[in-house]
């Protein structure tokens, strides 16, 4: 029987692409170190601990999903592909300071904005979704982005209380994919029709 693991691979799958997709960020401590430009924040939806830096929260979604294990979900040519499919929303935080020698945090939330914004739309990119339980680390599903033109909403905030503190804030729909067996194939193509 095949287990699913729900949200706990989903983040952890997503965190690791981010980081690895989108280059620049340092994941650790101040001072950041030559090359890297922003520090990585992980659940830290209001203000990260460093600034410049990209935040990256799941707000979750009220929706059931699909309760049903080993459910068709598609067909891979003509191999049916069994699975289950959800979706939830993320806010992606980008987040900056002015200072009394740095007056430039608007200009650089929304660069930091645009790097998010390029990988997701990155058309048919699908992220791999890991079993990091697993001590081989399987590939057993993948992530999208959701492809309709109001699955990314977004807003430059600035901070009612320190108006130095500039945020641009976005709110992303996505949907994962785990995968079980299917009939031939171990690895789905990217042609697979999914319902």
């Amino acid at each position: 029987m095949h287990q699913f693991y729900g949200k706990e691979n989903l983040i952890a799958s997503l965190n690791y692409w981010l980081t690895s997709t989108i280059s620049g960020g340092h994941l650790g401590l101040a001072p950041l170190p030559s090359g890297k430009d922003f520090y990585w924040a992980f659940d830290f939806p209001i203000a990260p601990l460093y600034t410049p830096a990209i935040s990256v929260t799941e707000i979750g979604l009220f929706n059931y999903g699909e309760m049903a294990f080993d459910r068709l979900i598609g067909f891979d040519g003509e191999d049916p592909v069994y699975g289950t499919k959800n979706q939830t929303l993320l806010e992606i935080t980008c987040t900056d300071q002015d200072s009394a020698t740095y007056a430039a945090a608007t200009n650089k939330v929304r660069n930091l904005r645009d790097r998010v914004v390029a990988a997701l739309n990155d058309s048919g990119k699908r992220i791999p979704l890991v079993d990091y339980s697993h001590p081989q680390k399987p590939v057993i599903g993948y992530i999208w982005v959701d492809n309709n033109s109001n699955s990314i909403n977004e807003k430059l905030l600035v901070d009612s209380q320190n108006q130095n503190l500039k945020r641009y804030v976005l709110l992303v729909r996505i949907f994962w994919l785990e995968l079980v067996q299917r009939t031939k194939e171990t690895v789905i193509t990217a042609n697979a029709v999914i319902a």
